[in-house]
């Protein structure tokens, strides 16, 4: 499935949900939504998050999982309002140290 640069034109969203669809990349764009607080990827086919994402500070969940990831994206290390990172059932061969510096990071 395509996503559209479009979806950066949605400054104000703050929930989205796009499981089970079979995506494989997201657009750059993606790091203008800077009032997102939940994104919702499960059950896809991404093994990237665009570097622009880091720019989504407000992000409190990145549910990832059931996706082809091999490691963590580096943006995640950014995020540092980060309460949830589900992402179980991918390919990851390790966890990066760097999360122990997301201090709210709970589940």
């Amino acid at each position: 499935l395509y996503v559209p640069d479009e979806l950066g034109n949605m400054v104000h969203l703050e929930k989205l949900r796009m499981d089970q669809n079979q995506i494989r990349s997201l657009p750059e764009t993606i790091g203008s939504c800077v009032a997102m607080m939940v994104l919702s990827l499960t059950c896809n086919q991404l093994s990237n998050i665009p570097d622009s994402f880091q720019e989504c500070v407000n992000l409190t969940a990145l549910h990832i999982s059931s996706n082809r990831f091999r490691q963590l994206p580096r943006c995640v290390d950014n995020l540092t309002q980060l309460r949830q990172l589900w992402a179980t059932n991918n390919e990851l061969i390790g966890l990066p140290t760097s999360l122990a510096r997301l201090p709210n990071l709970v589940e």
